[in-house]
């Protein structure tokens, strides 16, 4: 199910996160207790899927989502949290529970139950949910739809002990909140169907002060051993025959190898490939189906364990194939020798899957940047206990290691620790992908694993004695340089009685290895590793059908143009983003992006995201893809800064279009031409009140739908031009010709649906589908609803432009941004060249609403409204909109909201146009054109040295071509500018080319002109010899390293801009 929140009260939130109020108390004193016998605002606001009466809070999640909501009003550290739980329709499988350890919507834990018997602990962390404790059923829990269950969690530091009707079941340790947490409540509904969720008697209680948790109940069985699975119930065992095992590391086990099973599945002739999670954790099953072998499926089975349960099953026969991330050793060897494997220490036996680096990695908050493997010695031995001791922030280091069957922790303590005991303050953990997902969580933790668990964590450089710290990449441990860098085993009896050990081993080197894809040193082909097991993230808030369709759509072509790569579509409803864009922000502002996210063109792309470096300017794929020729110019040049160009979009939407009824409106006698005014509109709906119609329907359970009504009922008064003066500041809030806009806009609220506060935008369409509304003003996403619904254009339901804007077209653009630092950037980089291209434009559109932003599509492909709205598009006045986040800066755009939302309840014009004045004075004029665009494409270029060159200089460049890219600093210092991560990853992704590896590179250093010559001698240097040291980090030394000082400026000093260009870096090849 895809989880969905609700951050409501955001103000207050933002309040708690900088000035937590934390409660205490006496013990067993009750700190907190509501009886819902109303909704306190702290949950929220009252609506069809949260409400409160009789004693319970009920919940009603949409169908496949997972509704959590927190009481933010509050916050605790230990305390004894209690609520009773019924699902009194549903299905009795899909959990919900009891909330506690919540930092925000965007951290927090669960304790689940669910109908049919069986409690985990949930953890939700940015984007993912975690299961520190899996699913298992226990007698406790009362079964079946309506039973009421008591949940109880008793909270102690980092220990958390949860109690089921008075029965403990479970105690671990997780991440409390620094400064306590709030609680909340959560429930889901499985797909296709709506389950109906109550609580009661929520209480929260101070602990005894003597005490760890609460006095015992009545029943204390010992904490049972859980094994955490993903789904809400505990899945099947497979019924197909084991056909191959393959048992061992979690490294190579957890993904690589299901991801081979799949693809040597399909060489075959499968004719399905199905991978299946077993019960037990790091346990799946690749199943499929082979005509050539039965009809019957056949498994797959994988047991990522550890390396050391390699050994340990290939010696007792309970595996085919064992999987290593070490060496076996010669005891393992001689067991396996005793059941008559072989020499396991031969070539038929022991394969080189390939080589890897083990990263030592920290939190992305830590600044620890490089440890010596003395340090990490010292750190995970417990010598070293806290952060200042190298270099860091105060604060204890709390450790994170694999388990002792891991082959990685083997390596490490090879490697590494060589004599010395692992600390025993270090959490262990058998699954490196949880391991990492923990540190990730904490400001204060350092873990290691397998490169390809690094994830939302930073890795570290690692130095030996006499060398530089290196990072593990495929450069440093291709070499291996990296002083951490392993190699990967497989290992099969001499003579394998199983006759798919053998061809499962050729199939794998021939797709690991080879010629094309093996080093000289034996690296094996990463880029094929990872796009087996990539999972590109896309962050949308596309929840309603015919959005669903759309971006299915999306999906559909980009699989089909790269097949070997997953999609996580991560949604998060509600229409505008009103709830999605607070989690995002969340997300990027501590470092945890998804690879690409939905962004309007405009003020919300350029300010939120690129200005704070969120996303990488794609300007690149324009040019390549010669989309700079097809796509108009003004959307260009909203999604442009500074010469580069940051999304790429999916469609353009016409936002202010008056949808109707044409049935209903023909049994009223109402005509609607090719355009309306205000006084032809408002008879219209008059006429409608009369027979007792709502004329207009909104749904403005987000605020946005009522704005967007006024946004174009605005433009409709004020037009183009006075539209344009609006946002540059020539036109004020409360010009007269504003306010008229105001006066249509509080009397259209005599006509509205009376339900309109509870409906959503696509509930509001759906009443006008149904003929209990007439009108609707709203953007063509509305189309793709009444398309999927099946209605006919101009039978069924009509379109004209919202009274007054003919000519004008309001611009609701959506674009997909390149996360800066994105996870999966190549992966990233394809979906966004997929959804320019024409086939997906031309198949997204006409199920979202939109028209495509490219101009040489297939219009008959199209149908009639998309087609005049193309029209509309070539020859009306282009305009950005307010509401969506293109014409205005995000500070006016909440303002708006907060007047439209005071508006509702008094509709008073006059504080309306004040509260809009105020708003425009803070946020400033806004300038809706934008720059055009450059290339970023690295060239390697042969220009002419100028001829006032200092001489050193044209002696070093002789021969040499120059790179079209320079690294900036700030002022006065060898600090690279924001943008020097990116330039780093192009450099270092262009010199991979095999064209330029024997090339010498050279690093120039310039300053501006402030300062003394010789102290601008000394700082060009500096900056060059910066610009080396990340370079050596990432396994690339450069030949020379020199600087000029103030030599050769490319701009006059005698400006900001001119200096900034002038304190540069240049790359040159020889």
């Amino acid at each position: 199910m895809k989880p969905k929140f609700y951050p409501f009260y955001v103000s207050a939130l933002v309040a708690l996160l900088l000035l937590p109020s934390i409660l205490s108390a006496l013990a067993d004193e009750i700190l907190y207790e509501d009886n819902f016998s109303n909704l306190d605002p702290s949950w929220g606001t009252p609506g069809e899927r949260l409400s409160a009466n009789e004693g319970k809070l009920t919940l009603k999640p949409a169908p496949n989502t997972t509704q959590s909501i927190l009481n933010q009003s509050n916050v605790f550290e230990d305390a004894d949290i209690r609520v009773e739980v019924v699902v009194p329709a549903g299905d009795a499988n899909v959990p919900g529970g009891l909330i506690f350890w919540a930092k925000d919507h965007s951290n927090f834990y669960c304790l689940c139950i669910n109908a049919a018997g069986y409690f985990k602990i949930s953890r939700y962390v940015t984007d993912r949910w975690l299961q520190p404790v899996g699913w298992v059923e226990n007698e406790a829990i009362n079964k079946g739809i309506g039973q009421v269950n008591k949940l109880r969690v008793v909270t102690k530091g980092r220990q958390a002990t949860a109690y089921i009707n008075d029965k403990q079941v479970t105690t671990f340790n997780g991440q409390a909140p620094q400064g306590g947490g709030c609680v909340g409540v959560s429930g889901g509904s499985p797909e296709n169907v709506q389950n109906t969720w109550q609580f009661a008697k929520l209480q929260v209680i101070a602990l005894p002060g003597t005490s760890a948790s609460s006095p015992a109940p009545t029943a204390q069985p010992s904490p049972p051993t859980v094994d955490p699975q993903r789904s809400p119930s505990p899945p099947q065992q497979p019924v197909g025959r084991v056909a191959l095992r393959l048992h061992g590391s979690n490294t190579i086990g957890k993904e690589l190898v299901p991801a081979l099973c799949e693809e040597f599945l399909k060489y075959e002739g499968a004719t399905s490939v199905e991978r299946k999670p077993r019960q037990k954790e790091n346990e799946t099953d690749v199943e499929a189906v082979l005509p050539s072998e039965s009809a019957e499926p056949l498994t797959f089975e994988v047991q990522a364990h550890g390396s050391k349960t390699a050994f340990e099953d290939l010696a007792t026969g309970k595996c085919d194939i064992g999987m290593a991330s070490r060496q076996i050793t010669s005891d393992e060897a001689g067991q396996c020798a005793l059941a008559g494997l072989g020499d396991m220490f031969s070539p038929a036996c022991e394969i080189v899957l390939g080589l890897d680096g083990i990263a030592v990695f920290v939190n992305k908050s830590n600044p620890i940047n490089e440890l010596t493997k003395q340090q990490i010695a010292d750190i995970f031995s417990g010598r070293t206990t806290d952060w200042s001791q190298v270099g860091g922030n105060p604060g204890p280091i709390n450790l994170y290691a694999g388990d002792d069957k891991s082959g990685t922790f083997d390596t490490f303590k090879s490697l590494v620790l060589n004599s010395r005991p692992l600390s025993p303050r270090a959490l262990r953990f058998e699954n490196s992908a949880k391991l990492s997902d923990e540190v990730a969580a904490d400001a204060n933790g350092i873990g290691f694993a397998g490169m390809a668990f690094v994830r939302g964590n930073k890795a570290l450089a690692v130095s030996e004695a006499g060398a530089g710290a290196l990072l593990p990449t495929p450069f440093t441990v291709a070499t291996t340089h990296y002083p951490l860098s392993r190699r990967l085993f497989l290992y099969i009896p001499a003579n394998p009685k199983n006759e798919w050990t053998q061809k499962f081993v050729g199939f794998v080197l021939s797709e690991l290895g080879g010629p094309s894809k093996l080093t000289p040193t034996g690296f094996f082909a990463r880029k094929f590793v990872e796009s087996a097991l990539t999972k590109l993230e896309v962050f949308s808030w596309w929840t309603s059908g015919s959005e669903v369709a759309a971006l299915n759509a999306l999906f559909d072509n980009y699989k089909k143009l790269y097949p070997g790569v997953g999609v996580i579509n991560a949604t998060v409803a509600g229409g505008g983003g009103s709830a999605a864009r607070p989690i995002l922000q969340t997300r990027l502002a501590v470092g945890n992006p998804p690879d690409t996210w939905q962004s309007h063109p405009g003020w919300e792309l350029l300010s939120q995201y690129v200005e704070p470096n969120y996303c990488e300017p794609v300007t690149d794929l324009y040019q390549s893809a010669g989309w700079d020729k097809i796509i108009p110019k003004p959307l260009i040049e909203m999604l442009t800064k500074d010469g580069k160009t940051y999304a790429v979009l999916t469609g353009v939407h016409h936002g202010n279009v008056l949808w109707y009824n044409k049935k209903l409106l023909d049994q009223n006698g109402i005509k609607v031409g090719e355009k309306i005014t205000f006084d032809e509109f408002f008879a219209a709906c008059d006429k409608l009140k009369a027979a007792g119609i709502s004329a207009l329907g909104v749904g403005d359970s987000g605020i946005w739908a009522s704005a967007q009504l006024f946004e174009n009922t605005l433009l409709g008064v004020v037009g183009p031009e006075g539209w344009t003066d609006l946002f540059s500041g020539k036109m004020k809030w409360d010009d007269p010709k504003v306010k008229q806009a105001m006066q249509y806009f509080a009397k259209m609220q005599d006509y509205l649906n009376p339900d309109h506060a509870s409906l959503t935008w696509d509930q509001a369409v759906e009443e006008v589908m149904r003929g209990k509304v007439a009108f609707t003003s709203m953007g063509d996403w509305a189309d793709g609803e009444f398309i999927k619904a099946g209605m006919k254009e101009q039978e069924d339901f009509g379109w004209v432009n919202h009274p007054g804007t003919d000519g004008s077209f309001i611009i609701v653009a959506d674009g997909f941004t390149l996360a800066k630092g994105a996870p999966h950037k190549d992966a990233t980089s394809a979906w966004l060249k997929s959804i320019g291209s024409k086939e997906a434009q031309e198949a997204f559109n006409p199920l979202k609403g939109s028209i495509p932003a490219r101009t040489d599509v297939d219009k008959s492909k199209f149908d009639s409204y998309h087609q005049w709205s193309m029209k509309e598009f070539a020859s009306d006045k282009l305009l950005p909109s307010c509401v969506h986040g293109e014409a205005a800066p995000p500070a006016f755009q909440e303002a708006l909201n907060e007047a439209i939302t005071s508006f509702m309840r008094d509709k008073n014009t006059d504080k309306l146009a004040t509260a809009l004045v105020q708003a425009a004075g803070k946020a400033g004029p806004a300038a809706v054109g934008m720059l055009d665009f450059e290339g970023q494409t690295i060239k390697v270029e042969n220009p002419d040295v100028p001829p006032r060159a200092p001489r050193q200089y044209v002696k070093e460049v002789s021969g040499a071509a120059k790179l079209s890219l320079y690294f900036h600093f700030r002022a006065g210092t060898s600090q690279l500018d924001d943008n020097a991560l990116g330039e780093l990853n192009r450099l270092v992704e262009l010199l991979a080319n095999p064209t330029y590896q024997r090339r010498a590179l050279l690093l120039l250093g310039f300053s501006d002109s402030a300062g003394r010559a010789g102290k601008n001698i000394a700082l060009s240097k500096e900056r060059a010899k910066a610009v080396a040291d990340q370079l050596q980090m990432r396994g690339i030394t450069p030949s020379l390293v020199n600087g000029f000082g103030k030599e050769m400026p490319l701009a006059s000093n005698n400006t900001a801009e001119g200096r900034e260009k002038n304190r540069r870096v240049e790359v040159w090849l020889r």
